[in-house]
């Protein structure tokens, strides 16, 4: 029976060094593992310059930006419009009231619901519209510009949207890599739990 015990005792104690052994291999590469997903943030940072990505934003809406209907597939601002609704944002910076980035846009100065002072914002900047009921939007949104009504700008949306494309697989990774170490961790705790009563019975044994 002793020898019994000590061969299962001696199971235990290499599946224990196995997985104790696979511990240490899989801590560093999640160390790794999360300084590549740093360093590629900080690499997509340097890559694009948000500085002219802004100004390139701000030339095309003030240039270009015609009109609030987003149902003109032909023209830039059925562009804008529709950016608006799908990413929920407004114009390029904040909105913080009257006065904003489509002031100097032809909408405003040429010809248009904001020329014609009916509208400050696009109705397509409200809170929860869409392409059915934009054309509804509430007038404290669009004419008044009351805050809370309207949502907020796209750079900074379109900032992070161009870190976060670059990350999805690596978090996968990532998360991957934490969970094989949480059920390593798990494993080495149950084998020492069932190890550790064959060590203590072979110490009395081998006193005696």
């Amino acid at each position: 029976m002793y020898v019994a015990i000590r061969k299962q005792k001696n199971g235990f104690l290499i599946i224990y060094i196995v997985v104790f052994v696979f511990a240490v291999i899989f801590i560093p590469l999640i160390f790794i593992q999360n300084n590549n997903i740093n360093d590629t943030k900080k690499i997509t940072a340097h890559r694009v310059d948000y500085r002219r990505l802004k100004s390139e934003m701000l030339q095309s809406l003030d240039k270009h930006f015609k009109s609030d209907d987003p149902k003109n597939d032909k023209t830039i601002s059925s562009g804008w419009n529709k950016l608006f609704i799908q990413y929920k944002c407004c114009a390029v910076h904040d909105v913080t009231g009257t006065t904003n980035d489509f002031d100097t846009t032809p909408w405003c100065t040429t010809s248009g619901t904001c020329q014609a002072t009916a509208s400050q914002i696009p109705k397509t900047c409200c809170k929860d519209v869409t392409l059915a009921n934009y054309s509804s939007a509430p007038s404290p949104c669009h004419a008044s510009v009351n805050p809370g009504t309207y949502n907020p700008g796209c750079f900074e949306l379109v900032k992070l949207l161009s870190i976060a494309s670059v990350e999805p697989c690596q978090v996968f990774m990532l998360s991957f890599s934490l969970s094989i170490l949480a059920i390593l961790q798990i494993l080495d705790a149950i084998v020492a739990i069932v190890v550790l009563p064959f060590l203590i019975y072979d110490f009395i044994i081998n006193r005696k």
